[in-house]
């Protein structure tokens, strides 16, 4: 802006950064757009199931069929509407963790060691469920956690870890005293001899509704891991993910 004074004419040069609203802004859009990829990735596997669900029901409704054809139809139903309802659980579970921040954990001091024995034997895996070892190295801090969320992240990392293992191979549970942001903290690690990721799916293994291995044997929504990063990080901690294609993860 030109300014005059007197005889002469000066100059008023105003500068405003507009960096941070910048930033913000692209954040706002990348945000914007993963949830429109979430939305669009969520109704696309929703609708599968649903599928199934609506297509053997009208089939029953129309037709007469022998009783062994009745009772596969309805095996299939039951499975696809349990696999419904466990990914709505999911998607809630992380739109609840997501929403509430911190301020919804129930943080106290834990014992580590006490909530991983608590935690494995409510595994389920079945009779062909891979032996699970423990072990907890002396002295570990307490960790300031919300005791059912950090065990919800347990319970999806050894999950994971049964899926792609096969039954005679044992999941290794270990826990660490390490040193995180200055501070002692304890390390959960977990270790199975299972089929093990490509650099290229390690790099999207946390991404929603990701799934490293479609196998048709293996139910899941890839969900999981998400929920586990979102819990973790939640409370301060990271999460790091180490695997061999063919030698586990």
């Amino acid at each position: 802006n030109m300014v005059h004074m007197g005889n002469s004419e000066r100059y008023v040069v105003i500068v405003r950064d507009v960096t941070s609203r910048r930033d913000s802004e692209q954040r706002d859009q990348a945000t914007e757009l993963r949830r429109r990829k979430y939305f669009v990735t969520a109704t696309h596997e929703m609708r599968t199931p649903m599928a199934s669900v609506v297509g053997f029901t009208e089939l029953l409704l129309k037709r007469e069929f022998s009783q062994a054809s009745m009772r596969e139809f309805v095996g299939i139903i039951h499975t696809q509407a349990t696999r419904l309802v466990k990914l709505i659980n999911e998607m809630l579970d992380l739109a609840r963790i997501e929403s509430g921040g911190s301020e919804a954990l129930d943080i106290a001091p834990r014992d580590a060691a006490a909530l991983l024995d608590e935690t494995v034997p409510g595994i389920h895996g079945g009779a062909e469920r891979p032996p699970i070892r423990t072990a907890a190295a002396r002295g570990l801090p307490p960790v300031m956690a919300d005791a059912a969320k950090l065990q919800q992240a347990l319970l999806n990392v050894i999950g994971n870890a049964i899926k792609y293992s096969p039954p005679t191979a044992s999941i290794d549970i270990a826990l660490e005293t390490v040193m995180h942001d200055g501070q002692p903290a304890v390390a959960f690690r977990v270790r199975d001899q299972g089929a093990g990721m490509s650099p290229v799916q390690q790099e999207r293994a946390f991404e929603p509704f990701y799934r490293a291995h479609n196998r048709r044997d293996v139910v899941g929504s890839g969900l999981g891991l998400s929920i586990v990063k979102e819990i973790i990080e939640l409370h301060g901690g990271s999460v790091q993910l180490e695997s061999v294609p063919g030698h586990g993860t």
